[in-house]
């Protein structure tokens, strides 16, 4: 296992590295695909409900002294609403779980549109496949039920076999989809266009993006259609060329395309050795010895007939594991230079984290 994720990171820096080129190139990108509109945005649900039909691996419930209490309670509550009164003490059943349910729900959905919901076991069942979920009410923040959801749940991943003890913790299922099993009940309302306005917000805050999108908005329409507010709002102005007709103007915006600015970032997963970075990013003047892996980033100067230049040397010791790179090298240049002398995607994580707490390397570094 440790093998295939190594060879699957090594591929990925391999794939990254070869994309990226020597000065960055702007990208172009739909407006739409980086940005939301205020007033419209998703809402969570959650609903407390019961998985029933479950071939003996839901909660334990062998009477109200023992076992997974609140279920033993919703069983009772249930068969209640039946007209059905069992004391707790009766209630002995294995093939029931108590689970969670949540959903996203999206803006401009109308009362009987579907939505697709996650359950997830409460109590100690080992799993939930071949359960059925009852009827479960999926509230708001505000107490209000906006959508229901009920039917046949579906865990991912292939057959398996049932855990054979509780405490195992293979091949247990104890998370599972509904897909499309909510029914909207309540639709949210989504007031996007005020007095005239409508704003549009970065996903990611950035302020070049942002005054970029505005320019090309204005140039468009041949007037200062958007003022950006911030690193992560435009205002836009209806023009009254369109009148009430704000869909088609929200429309034409989104689907307008920008030179998107390559953003000058690492994100390393040190778990799986894996490290995805932009274009942008620079290396400054540094020296980095890690195990047998040395690497100098450097500024060297030469004469060439009578003037200067600067020239780039990749020299290697008799281990072959020295690097010279110039100075304000990218990130790819280090990467490859790292993948020659055969570098492991741990090793390579270990260098970039010592560029990063050394001050030299020129990036926002995330860390998984």
């Amino acid at each position: 296992m440790t093998i295939r994720r190594f060879a699957c990171s090594a591929l990925l820096l391999a794939v990254v590295s070869t994309g990226l080129a020597a000065t960055a190139a702007a990208v172009p990108v739909k407006v739409r695909d980086v940005v939301d509109i205020q007033g419209a945005r998703e809402n969570q649900l959650i609903g407390y409900g019961i998985v029933v039909g479950l071939p003996g691996t839901g909660d334990t419930v062998i009477g109200a002294r023992s076992g997974t209490i609140f279920t033993v309670q919703s069983i009772i509550n249930m068969l209640k609403r039946f007209g059905i009164v069992v004391p707790p003490q009766y209630v002995r059943v294995r093939n029931v779980a108590a689970v969670m349910v949540t959903a996203s729900l999206p803006p401009y959905l109308k009362g009987g549109n579907k939505l697709d919901v996650v359950v997830s076991s409460l109590g100690d069942a080992r799993s939930l496949r071949g359960g059925n979920l009852l009827q479960t009410p999926l509230q708001g923040a505000d107490g209000t039920t906006y959508a229901v959801a009920q039917g046949p749940i579906t865990v991912d991943g292939g057959l398996r076999d049932t855990p054979t003890t509780p405490m195992a913790s293979t091949n247990r299922y104890t998370t599972a989809r509904l897909p499309g099993g909510g029914i909207v009940e309540r639709e949210v309302p989504a007031t996007v266009f005020t007095q005239g306005e409508v704003t549009l917000l970065l996903k990611q805050p950035d302020y070049t993006a942002c005054t970029r999108i505005s320019d090309v908005i204005n140039k468009t329409f041949l007037s200062t259609v958007a003022s950006p507010l911030d690193a992560s709002s435009i205002k836009l102005r209806v023009p009254s060329d369109y009148g009430e007709h704000v869909v088609e103007f929200i429309s034409a915006v989104t689907g307008l395309e920008y030179e998107a600015p390559a953003l000058a970032k690492v994100v390393i997963n040190e778990r799986t050795g894996t490290i995805v970075m932009g274009s942008d990013v620079r290396v400054s003047s540094v020296a980095v010895a890690h195990g047998t892996l040395h690497l100098m980033v450097r500024s060297e100067r030469q004469s060439v007939l009578t003037e200067d230049a600067e020239s780039t040397t990749v020299r290697t010791t008799g281990a072959g594991n020295l690097i010279a790179l110039p100075e304000g090298a990218n990130i790819a240049e280090v990467v490859d230079a790292l993948n020659a002398i055969g570098a492991t995607p741990h090793e390579m994580v270990a260098v970039l984290q010592m560029l990063r707490a050394a001050g030299a390397l020129q990036a926002e570094v995330v860390s998984l």
